[in-house]
């Protein structure tokens, strides 16, 4: 942290030297990235272009049309994943894992736009709309925006289950009251703790959780569920259990191996059961496994690509066969608003034949790219002209965040 802060003086003083830009007006903001050149841009057209950024997104909308020719009921699983992003599969060594080679579609350049939990899952559940300022998470969310609240108007009963007590600086309160979730219905009281938190609390096995549920969800008579899952199986801080009662250390990489092999089995089980379902892998950030010249590992203040270019996957269970041998992978730079752009596709896709896949060509084209800008309260991060820069309090000097240690 005090090399941050020296790099960040240093940084200061250079920034003295260097040529200074004529400020870019808003409106002009988007087009000043194709001419920067050289140099670096100044800190008021960084400035007007995050003000340009939040501008647009203010506009952008999912519309979610109810329809009685719609396909065949589906079920939307969404499971929402602290702590795993590109970054981190790289460095154990799991990028190519079997769970993100199983799903029909992968984001590579997905960002979640922030670097925790509770904002995370917040602009998740908000993805009908463009990308909010952190600012305006906690403020009353326009009821078009609301994911979960447009399945439900489209006759989706929606549910939410934890692999957590989700206590821990009111979680589930939080993403309750800011993304319209009901509380969750099945209990997981009864089932044998696997992990305990940094804070003591119990962590339940996610193959555990997610099977309990699937039976509480056959046994329903609904045609379409909404399932908000959230799972802290690779939390920084987690301790694994001992013979003794006692608990010690748990390493990411075992961690990481079991979520993905529960998930992995949870697929197959859906498979198994006939039903149509959808799946939609959303993490909510990375473990940031590595440190940089800005914050040092397993520190999440300010939210780096590192830890905010995550993997997200799509997996359409029951609902035709495919020929592909792997994922379609969309290389475009994404966000939350792309997710509910194909669940609103996918809703009101047509019926297919029988055993025939969905039109994955009018599922995915023209979707909507989102620029990346990620932030925390008081700290952003942005890709201008190919390149990061941060902001690290509001109204502050912009600086080149630095490329990571070699």
């Amino acid at each position: 942290t005090l090399g941050a802060f020296a790099w960040l003086g240093g940084a200061g003083l250079l920034a003295m030297h260097v040529p200074v830009q004529q400020p870019v007006s808003p409106v002009a903001a988007t087009d000043a990235a194709q001419r920067v050149g050289n140099g670096e841009p100044d800190s008021p057209t960084l400035d007007a272009y995050l003000q340009k950024f939040y501008s647009t997104e203010a506009g952008r909308r999912v519309e979610f049309v109810p329809s009685d020719s719609a396909a065949q009921p589906f079920d939307l699983l969404l499971i929402n994943i602290c702590s795993i992003a590109w970054d981190d599969l790289d460095s154990i060594g799991m990028r190519d894992n079997p769970l993100l080679q199983q799903m029909d579609m992968v984001f590579d350049n997905f960002n979640s736009a922030t670097s925790y939990s509770g904002p995370a899952a917040i602009r998740l559940l908000r993805a009908s709309c463009g990308q909010q300022p952190h600012s305006k998470l906690y403020g009353v969310a326009p009821e078009q925006c609301l994911l979960m609240d447009d399945l439900r108007k489209l006759g989706f009963n929606n549910e939410v289950m934890l692999n957590h007590t989700g206590q821990f600086e009111g979680f589930i309160d939080e993403v309750r009251a800011q993304g319209a979730l009901p509380g969750p219905e099945v209990s997981t009281a009864d089932l044998q703790r696997v992990l305990v938190g940094f804070d003591g609390s119990p962590i339940w096995r996610d193959r555990d959780v997610l099977n309990k549920w699937w039976q509480h969800r056959e046994a329903q008579s609904q045609s379409r569920v909404a399932l908000f899952y959230n799972t802290t199986t690779l939390h920084d801080g987690n301790r694994a259990l001992t013979i003794d009662g006692g608990t010690k250390s748990a390493d990411y990489k075992p961690r990481a191996q079991a979520l993905i092999d529960d998930l992995s089995n949870f697929l197959k089980a859906l498979e198994k059961s006939g039903r149509r379902v959808a799946v939609v892998i959303v993490p909510e950030h990375g473990a940031a496994l590595h440190g940089d010249r800005m914050q040092i590992a397993g520190m999440r203040e300010i939210p780096s690509a590192a830890i905010t270019h995550v993997p997200v996957g799509i997996k359409l269970i029951g609902m035709g066969k495919s020929s592909r041998l792997e994922p379609i992978r969309v290389t475009a730079p994404s966000s939350y608003l792309a997710l509910s752009e194909i669940i609103s596709r996918l809703y009101a896709a047509p019926p297919q034949g029988d055993g025939q896949g969905p039109d994955w060509q009018a599922l995915l084209a023209n979707l909507p790219q989102t620029p990346v800008v990620s932030e925390n309260a008081g700290t952003v991060v942005l890709d201008y002209a190919g390149k990061p820069y941060v902001r690290i309090k509001e109204k502050g000097a912009w600086l080149p965040y630095p490329q990571r240690f070699k």
